[in-house]
């Protein structure tokens, strides 16, 4: 799941901006792609 969330958000850091972030994991979220990627790792989720 990091290696998504890593794709289109920085790690910790300086302090900035955040909302961009948070939009785009929000879209990943929406997507599925986390969900997915968790399963990947551990199997389906319930």
């Amino acid at each position: 799941m990091i290696e998504v969330l890593r794709g289109v958000v920085d790690g910790p850091g300086t302090d900035r901006f955040l909302s961009p972030e948070l939009e785009a994991a929000d879209r990943l979220v929406g997507a599925g792609e986390v969900r997915t990627a968790a399963e990947s790792a551990v199997g389906i989720l319930a």
